[in-house]
């Protein structure tokens, strides 16, 4: 069976034409299409598409870019004023803590009765009920000659001289503080000291607790 050969039109004449055919031999008019007539212009014309949309997908990345780096910015701004804010508070905390201790101090420093220990001891034995108005439950400094040491009940003591050399008594002074147990440890008889303590009244001896040296 014989293969049918296909044909076209010629497009200004309409003279049938093989389609193999680029130029018709009646008319002459050239049958290529307009992008293959113009390659160089077709190729400018595909590099042109290409460039604008490659450079809308660009301008996306750019875009992303940019508004991620803001966001960035934003949290390490956000990061940074809540540090600075963290800092500021803790700063406050501190001086405020350092001012309650000051004042504490300051109170305590008002408060401290200063006596020595044969003054004290003289007020009691004289009138041991106006003594307890002016001493006892209150914060008393003390100076004195150490004439004793040791430990009662499990309680470390210092005894202070009355000023009599024949007295039975004296102001004893009991220490619960590691710190200052170790510092009565490095005491001894004869030594001068300075204490403060909390006045309990008297027991035949003068007592003071929760002791601590200068």
């Amino acid at each position: 069976m014989k293969k049918e050969q296909k044909i076209k039109y010629c497009k200004a004449c309409g003279k049938e034409l093989d389609t193999s055919a680029k130029i018709c031999p009646q008319c002459g008019k050239d049958q290529r299409n307009f992008f293959i007539k113009h390659k160089i212009l077709t190729g400018i014309i595909v590099l042109l598409i290409i460039g604008i949309f490659g450079g809308d997908g660009d301008n996306e990345n750019i875009d992303t870019a940019t508004t991620s780096t803001k966001q960035e910015k934003t949290i390490d701004t956000s990061s940074t004023d809540t540090e600075q804010e963290q800092t500021t508070d803790t700063d406050s905390v501190d001086k405020n803590k350092e001012e309650s201790l000051t004042e504490d101090i300051d109170v305590e420093k008002e408060n401290v009765i200063v006596v020595d220990a044969t003054k004290l001891y003289s007020d009691y034995d004289s009138n041991e009920v106006k003594a307890d108005k002016e001493y006892k439950d209150k914060l008393i400094e003390v100076t004195g000659r150490v004439t004793d040491i040791g430990v009662s009940l499990g309680q470390t003591y210092v005894c202070l001289s009355t000023g009599d050399a024949y007295s039975l008594f004296s102001i004893q002074c009991f220490f619960d503080d590691d710190e200052q147990i170790d510092k009565v440890s490095e005491l001894n008889n004869g030594d001068t000291i300075t204490l403060n303590g909390t006045c309990v009244g008297m027991s035949m001896n003068v007592v003071l607790n929760d002791c601590k040296l200068k």
